[in-house]
């Protein structure tokens, strides 16, 4: 271009306009051709020369578009939507040649401006420019999508998805993917074909569940990859055109989330039970004297315990309910640090909380030695930590509720023998009469301790009797749940319904967030310019 600019200059008019009353220099600046625009301006394109209504091009050759209002803000900021239809147009007729320099914009900075902005002091003002931007998403608006060529989908899924890796340079790469495949998704769905709409999703989606089916034990990376899904769905729900002809791979994104979601959960379960035990039902708050109890071979089996919980004592690693609270710390500083949606995050730790009250009960209660007084005040003492913590990070107050069963054994186990009557059994109705059976006929009595009443003992073989004793919305509520209620034993396994957060959710949270690609991955996402 630069040989026919000097040797046919004569015979060029080079600030020529196309039907829609664009110039050269205009195509050159929208499609950031640095190169081809410097030529021209050498070459003496006029920079103000009345182009289609979106922009006025070069601020560094004295463009009046150099002008910022007191917010910081350029006339680009200010172009509605309705106007802009001949930039559509060009982006319409010449959708794949190249990646737009248009979605920079998103940063907060016009094509020209991408290109001419070197100095760090206006890449911060722009970066400051990127909250005030509103994202219009009812219109697809040219410097709020990611243009792309087709054959380079494959290139651009694989940097942003199967080739990035943790953890995240900054803020704004937390959302990368989400960003790059909705803003990609944009303009496929409204400048090019519901094919490449439909290429775009499927490969991302694919390559995404791989990531998170190579990588079940690794709560950094699922967490990553649980806030993008969950982003993406938001975008996708959120984009008036998207919402309707996505709607099936909204459906795949949701089964997606569910099933990192369970990955998740098992991962933390699987480090809560190897400690459970010993930070709750072995760990001594008060360090109590040793507790004779009437049974001598019982006894005498607690006591060789005691000797391996002394022997823990003595080592430099003491695990105790502390080390339950750290753990669900860690987990719940990851899952907050990769902005994962609160309505997750909160069923996250109910599910924890009922795995670890299920766990409890059930060593409890089958268990013989940890079924006396002493065993049960300590353990009292621990679940309280628990309690703590939930309080402590100003968690919702139900999540308590879960360790309900475990804190109602461990209270029936401490008040068992001053319980004269039946009826003063009632307030545990988190029991049900084969465990409150269990309690009583498996009960260890400390030396010199009351035995339990003859009435209580007497009804532990009718389980009629029991059932009277018990609050009659209790009597109603398990009705329709006989086969659990046979159990004994809490299914500490059971996954607690989870739903996905819903749009109203989504939006609650998520509703003043633009998409944006950082300018540096721009230039990542251009195979040209990667491959120099």
């Amino acid at each position: 271009m630069q040989k026919y600019l000097e040797t046919m200059k004569p015979f060029i008019d080079i600030n020529a306009k196309d039907e829609d009353g664009t110039t050269p220099l205009i195509y050159a600046a929208c499609f950031g051709k640095y190169e081809i625009a410097q030529a021209l301006l050498q070459a003496g394109a006029k920079v103000d020369s009345q182009d289609s209504p979106l922009v006025k091009l070069l601020i560094e050759h004295g463009a009046s578009s150099q002008t910022r209002s007191a917010k910081g803000r350029t006339v680009f900021d200010f172009v509605k939507s309705e106007n802009s239809n001949k930039i559509a147009d060009i982006l319409a007729n010449n959708p794949r040649d190249s990646i737009s320099s248009t979605a920079s914009s998103v940063l907060g900075l016009t094509a020209v401006e991408s290109i001419t902005s070197a100095e760090e002091e206006e890449e911060e003002e722009e970066d400051l420019e990127v909250k005030d931007a509103e994202f219009d998403w009812d219109n697809c608006m040219p410097d709020q999508m990611f243009v792309f060529a087709a054959d380079d989908l494959p290139y651009i899924l694989d940097t942003v998805i199967s080739n990035l890796t943790l953890p995240v340079r900054n803020v704004q790469e937390i959302f990368l993917p989400a960003n790059v495949v909705f803003l990609s998704a944009r303009f496929a769905h409204y400048y090019s074909s519901l094919e490449l709409a439909e290429q775009l999703l499927e490969g991302a989606l694919d390559r995404i569940s791989k990531i998170i089916k190579s990588n079940t034990d690794n709560v950094h990376i699922l967490s990553y990859w649980m806030t993008n899904i969950t982003r993406l769905l938001f975008y996708l729900k959120k984009d008036t055109g998207l919402v309707v002809t996505t709607a099936n791979y909204q459906l795949k994104i949701s089964e997606l989330i569910s099933e990192t979601y369970n990955y998740m959960v098992h991962d933390t379960e699987k480090r809560l039970h190897e400690v459970l035990e010993l930070a709750m039902l072995e760990y001594d708050p008060i360090k109590t004297e040793e507790v004779n109890f009437t049974d001598d071979y019982w006894q005498r089996l607690f006591k060789r315990r005691s000797t391996t919980v002394e022997m823990q004592r003595n080592s430099s690693i003491i695990i105790s309910p502390q080390s339950i609270t750290s753990l669900l710390s860690c987990t719940l500083y990851v899952l907050q640090s990769y902005e994962i949606h609160s309505a997750i995050i909160i069923q996250a730790l109910a599910q924890f909380f009922h795995f670890i009250s299920c766990e409890l009960f059930n060593q409890m209660l089958t268990q013989k030695k940890y079924l006396c007084r002493s065993k049960a005040i300590q353990v009292r003492m621990n679940l309280s930590v628990l309690e703590e913590w939930i309080r402590n990070n100003n968690l919702p107050s139900n999540l308590l509720s879960y360790l309900k069963p475990s804190i109602q054994l461990v209270q029936l186990l401490q008040c068992i023998t001053q319980l004269d009557t039946l009826q003063a059994m009632s307030t545990f109705d988190a029991l049900n009469p084969l465990q409150i059976r269990r309690c009583i006929m498996n009960y260890r009595y400390e030396t010199n301790e009351q035995k339990i009443s003859d009435e209580i003992q007497l009804a532990v073989g009718h389980r009629k009797t029991l059932e009277k004793i018990r609050p009659t919305s209790m009597i109603e509520q398990h009705q329709h749940q006989e086969e659990e209620e046979e159990q004994e034993t809490k299914d500490s396994k059971f996954m607690l319904p989870f739903f996905v957060p819903t749009a109203t959710q989504l939006s609650a949270l998520y509703e003043k967030i633009s998409p944006v690609i950082p300018q540096d991955w721009m230039e990542r996402l251009d195979k040209t310019s990667s491959m120099l």
